[in-house]
């Protein structure tokens, strides 16, 4: 029940946020609703779609850019670059995780979210 109070909150804070939510949903739903790994990230990248798909289309596509009045907030240059790299992260993340067993894949999820925690923790003291 405690699942299902957290998850719609930190969806909306993760999105206001601006992080992808992945990062979130993957511990909680462990946690809370007890899924394996396996289940937890696909869940968790359905979850992130919807939620980017609705910030996107309900709000970023009209946004005019706080600099360039002209143009939209999205800067499609660098979306157009960025994209086949996501799919191609996406690729070889979805055949590690069909290929890793469940502890593993785990071990792995959490030295990934260390290391990046710790960058975004220096950044952003740096940057402060």
């Amino acid at each position: 029940m405690l699942g299902l109070a957290v998850l719609p909150f930190m969806l909306g804070l993760t999105s206001v946020a601006g992080l992808g939510g992945g990062v979130v949903f993957v511990p909680l739903m462990m946690a809370f609703f007890h899924f394996r790994t396996k289940s937890v990230v696909a869940m968790s990248l359905a979850i992130v779609f919807e939620s980017g798909f609705i910030r996107t289309f309900g709000f970023s596509f009209w946004a005019k850019h706080p600099e360039k009045k002209d143009s939209t907030e999205i800067e499609w240059n660098t979306v157009k670059v960025a994209y086949p790299l996501f799919l191609l992260g996406s690729y070889f993340g979805v055949l590690t995780s069909i290929i890793l067993p469940d502890i593993l894949l785990c071990a792995f999820l959490t030295i990934v979210l260390v290391y990046l925690s710790y960058t975004s923790f220096v950044k952003g003291r740096e940057l402060w």
